[in-house]
């Protein structure tokens, strides 16, 4: 992933708030009202997301232990 994707890092850190926000909201909806594929769509991406999210964090303390 390298250091392209450092500017980019806010805009992923903010979707995943907004989907935890999302699911936040479905969750707050009565049992029979939920829509059950939307809650597993948006917790598959939200872990899709924390992956990407948290190999970019391992890249980059990799890099700054090896030039620092």
């Amino acid at each position: 992933m390298g250091g392209s994707a450092g500017g980019f890092l806010g805009v992923f850190e903010q979707r995943v708030n907004l989907l935890r926000k999302r699911l936040k909201d479905e969750l707050d909806k009565d049992k029979p009202i939920r829509c059950r594929k939307t809650l597993k769509r948006i917790i598959k991406e939200i872990k899709e997301w924390d992956d990407v999210l948290k190999q970019h964090r391992k890249d980059t303390k990799l890099c700054s232990i090896v030039t620092g």
